[in-house]
């Protein structure tokens, strides 16, 4: 009775754990994320181990949304951090102290986004990658030279200039190589511009059967909190996506010593317009970037220069004021001289209600007349007309 208690235990634990194993194998985060039409956003990590310790040498978020875009965000490995204890220190001290879930945690936070997935892979297994898509094709803008045979193992690096098809042992050297001048900047570069050769190598058009031996060759050498059926999504979303949608740019950073120590130094404000515009995919509109024409259509004296000194106080650039055409104009217009109306509503939003905003078609045949009297490379048109007054004035 013990024994036959016992089997039916034994085998009720094992189709407990095998449930548990194939629930983890099977789930389909990433998709469910694309169907809700959220971001996914994946934290990459490549790590260098040396004399036994993980080292974290590349950051990157990788991010995707369900229309196949795709942005690569590169963070500098130095940057100076808060943890979730409150402490400070390096960004790439958070894999040794808590692995890929700690990182994930501290660059969501950081860069105030949520980042789901983490992926870290050593050098020795990226290599193998590049090998086995036979080598990637790039160009290499200067010779590259470094030798440091103290290090365990010696590092030496002789990359020549042009252009080549890299092996993966020199695909590794071109994207660990710290130039003197753009330290490491220019490497973060570097590692964007091979995962866009890949990308032009037709690296999203390979077979299953291709992805299938990617995943094996990189198992070992891989650590993820992404299940098999995820990896398998992630694979058909990137042989899906399209290289024009590929964004690339590297949070912005300067340089920083505490105590002895050499640090970079996040640029807050920077770093938020470009997570808006590369992760968020919103491109951020600036007043200034904004050149307006004033024109007065209702005959008050004085009412485009007015006009004109009341958008220059906000940050618009006024690039002329004058006379309409006429000084019959009901209605207030900005009319969209580049097509672009996201201008045209920033500028709608400081100004009376009704202003009216118009392609030039729409404004009808007097828009030639009007035309002639706005210097070139101006974005907007305001053409004042009866009862406007100037906000505050």
């Amino acid at each position: 009775m013990k024994i036959r208690i016992a089997i039916i235990s034994g085998v009720v634990i094992l189709g407990l754990a095998l449930a548990a194993g194939w629930f983890f194998i099977m789930q389909r985060d990433i998709d469910r994320l694309l169907r809700a039409e959220e971001r996914v956003n994946i934290l990459v990590l490549g790590l260098d181990y040396v004399e036994g310790i993980s080292r974290t040498d590349t950051v990157i978020v990788m991010s995707l949304s369900s229309q196949g875009e795709v942005s690569l965000l590169s963070v500098p490995r130095d940057l100076r951090v808060r943890f979730p204890d409150g402490t400070f220190t390096k960004l790439n001290i958070a894999y040794r102290r808590g692995g890929g879930e700690l990182a994930r945690q501290v660059v969501s936070d950081l860069l105030g986004i949520p980042i789901q997935f983490y992926l870290a892979i050593d050098f020795a297994g990226f290599a193998r990658i590049i090998d086995l898509f036979g080598g990637v094709t790039l160009v290499v803008e200067r010779p590259m030279y470094y030798v440091d045979r103290a290090a365990n193992p010696p590092i030496h690096i002789n990359i020549a200039a042009g252009k080549q098809t890299l092996d993966g042992a020199t695909a590794l050297d071109f994207v660990r190589y710290r130039e003197p001048i753009h330290g490491d900047v220019g490497r973060m570069k570097r590692q964007q511009q091979l995962l866009a050769a890949l990308w032009k190598m037709d690296l999203h058009l390979q077979d299953f059967a291709t992805i299938r031996e990617l995943l094996r060759t990189a198992r070992d050498h891989l650590q993820t909190n992404l299940s098999l059926i995820d990896m398998y999504d992630l694979a058909r979303i990137v042989r899906t996506a399209q290289i024009g949608e590929l964004r690339m740019a590297v949070v912005p950073s300067t340089p920083l010593r505490i105590g002895g120590v050499s640090y970079q130094q996040i640029e807050v404000v920077r770093m938020a317009h470009l997570v808006t515009e590369i992760i968020k995919r919103v491109d951020i509109l600036t007043r200034g970037e904004i050149s307006v024409s004033v024109l007065n259509g209702s005959g008050v004296r004085l009412l485009a220069t007015h006009t004109g000194a009341f958008l220059r106080e906000l940050g618009f650039v006024v690039s002329h004021m004058g006379n309409a055409d006429a000084f019959d104009y009901r209605n207030t217009y900005i009319i969209t001289l580049t097509g672009v109306e996201r201008k045209a509503q920033l500028l709608k939003d400081v100004l009376p209600p009704g202003t009216l905003i118009v392609s030039p078609e729409e404004f009808g045949p007097r828009y030639s007349a009007v035309r002639q009297r706005v210097p070139a490379g101006t974005d907007l048109l305001l053409i004042v007309g009866a009862r406007f007054e100037v906000p505050g004035g």
